[in-house]
C-alpha cells in the first residue's frame, strides 16, 4: 500500500475519532465492558453539522494502538508528528500511543478486545476486519458524523438540448 495513501487514511481515521472526542469528557471503559458494548468518548453528542469540527479544544483520553514501528521510520514519524500537533492544540485531551509489534497486533488486540479491554482506535491493515466484525470487536461509530451537506446553490442548470 502506498505509503501516502496509509498516512492519509490514518488522518482521515484519527479525525474522525478526534471529532467525536469533542463535546465532552468520559473515560476510558473499564476492562470488565465487552467492547462491543463500549461506546467513544463523546458518543452521547452528535458531530457538529455539516462534519465540521468544533473550535472548542477537546478533552479526554484516546488510546490507539498501531504497529508504524514495524514499517519504517517515515509512516512513524509523520504519525508522531500529528498526534504531537493535535496534543499541542488539545492541552486537555490525553493521547496514548502504543507501537505494537505487528507480528502480534491482531491477536494482541482480539485477546484484549474480546476481554472488554484494548484501545479506543487501533490502526491496521483489514485482513482480520471480518472476523473482527463477526466477533463483535468493533464499535459502530458512523452515527457520530452526519453526512456532509452539499449546497446545490453553485450549480446551473445547462438548457436541454
Amino acid at each position: 500500500m502506498n505509503t501516502r495513501l496509509r498516512v492519509l487514511s490514518t488522518l482521515g481515521a484519527l479525525a474522525i475519532v478526534v471529532s467525536a472526542c469533542s463535546g465532552s469528557s468520559t473515560p476510558a471503559p473499564a476492562a470488565s465492558q465487552p467492547a462491543a458494548a463500549s461506546q467513544p468518548a463523546g458518543a452521547s453528542q452528535p458531530a457538529a453539522s455539516g462534519g465540521a469540527a468544533s473550535s472548542a479544544p477537546l478533552t479526554g483520553s484516546l488510546t490507539v494502538w498501531e504497529a508504524y514501528g514495524a514499517s519504517g521510520s517515515s509512516e512513524k514519524d509523520a504519525f508522531d508528528k500529528i498526534v504531537g500537533q493535535i496534543k499541542t492544540a488539545n492541552p486537555g485531551l490525553t493521547v496514548t500511543v502504543t507501537d505494537v509489534p505487528f507480528a502480534s497486533l491482531f491477536t494482541t488486540f482480539e485477546t484484549q478486545a474480546a476481554a472488554g479491554s484494548g484501545p479506543d482506535l487501533y490502526i491496521a491493515p483489514n485482513d482480520n476486519l471480518p472476523s473482527e466484525a463477526r466477533s463483535n470487536l468493533l464499535v459502530d461509530v458512523s452515527s457520530l458524523s452526519s453526512p456532509p451537506r452539499r449546497s446545490t446553490a453553485s450549480y446551473t442548470r445547462s438548457p436541454s438540448r
